[in-house]
């Protein structure tokens, strides 16, 4: 088990329990440069699916006509 650097953010830390479950790893295995850094972190869990609780991911496309 490798020791990552201690997160306080709760939201986040439930983002990274989520993306275990999903995938079998931590993002952090995955992506080691995440480790340190949460708002990086917390863009890469949310570009994978995984959006830390209270945050909305919405559509960016063109608006329809």
């Amino acid at each position: 088990m490798t020791n990552w650097k201690q997160i306080e953010n709760g939201p986040l830390l439930a983002a990274i329990e989520r993306y275990r479950k999903a995938n079998g790893t931590d993002p952090r295995d995955d992506q080691p440069g995440l480790d340190g850094d949460e708002g990086l972190l917390g863009v890469y869990l949310i570009a994978s699916g995984f959006p830390p609780d209270g945050y909305e991911v919405g559509y960016a496309g063109r608006e329809e006509e």
